[in-house]
């Protein structure tokens, strides 16, 4: 079949060619032209449009620091006192020291020669040179060495006892002191009594428990023979019902007390 076509196609004559180029300059000049005019007519074509990333915003800027705090301005150093100079009790140089010797007798004959002094320490064992002096400790002694004053020990007085207080006995009284027992004193009558008979005078204090704080022997009869310390003796073993003040309450009192002896 393609033969056919082929031979159909070399079949055409020259003029028919010829027609078919004209024909075909014609069109291509006609829509050239077309084509011209057209573009001319039309408008211009618009720019590519801009492409734009759309990117995240910035972070803000972060808030300005704070002020910072007013430290207060430090204090100047305090100004370095200079130290200031104590005067000093000067003090003497020691004396040299002062050994032992043995000195001649007082009676020793000096051959016309005068004595010389020592200054001996008993329980020195070497000497020193120029001011010596006993008790000495340098080994030379210089002009003006004395030996120091031993310090005196100051003595502090005890304090003062105190004193003991004494409770006044009560002189106004709803009750005296007394000695309920019967022939209180005997067997205190004093076995070395010439009479047989003798009465003495006490004063004595009692307590607010009846016992008996003092015993004085007023007056004796007769005197001489120990009935006076045998009634004191007697009545400080003696137990007294207690006084009583105005109100009824047993209380330090005195009471005169008279005891007979007889035999």
């Amino acid at each position: 079949m393609t033969r056919i076509a082929f031979e159909r196609v070399l079949a055409i004559t020259p003029g028919r060619v010829s027609g078919w180029l004209v024909a075909a300059t014609l069109a291509h000049a006609g829509l050239g032209f077309f084509l011209a005019r057209n573009a001319a007519a039309a408008p211009p074509a618009s720019p590519p449009p801009i492409e734009v990333d759309l990117a995240e915003p910035p972070p803000p800027p972060p808030p300005p620091p704070p002020p910072p705090a007013e430290t207060p301005a430090p204090e100047a150093p305090a100004a370095a006192t200079a130290p200031v100079a104590v005067a000093r009790p000067a003090v003497a140089p020691a004396p040299a020291k002062a050994g032992a010797i043995l000195a001649a007798k007082d009676d020793a004959p000096t051959h016309g020669e005068e004595p010389v002094s020592f200054v001996t320490d008993p329980n020195g064992g070497e000497y020193g040179s120029g001011v010596v002096a006993k008790g000495g400790t340098a080994a030379v002694g210089l002009s003006g060495a004395t030996l120091p004053a031993a310090p005196t020990a100051s003595v502090v007085a005890p304090p003062p006892p105190p004193k003991a207080t004494v409770e006044a006995p009560v002189e106004n009284l709803s009750r005296k002191p007394s000695l309920d027992v019967p022939d209180a004193c005997k067997g205190y009558f004093p076995s070395s009594a010439d009479d047989d008979r003798a009465v003495v005078t006490l004063r004595v204090t009692v307590r607010a428990n009846g016992e008996v704080a003092a015993a004085h022997v007023v007056s004796e009869s007769p005197k001489g023979q120990g009935f006076g310390a045998a009634a004191r003796g007697c009545l400080l073993a003696r137990k007294f019902t207690p006084g009583l003040d105005e109100a009824g309450r047993p209380a330090l009192a005195q009471a005169t007390v008279n005891v007979r002896f007889s035999r």
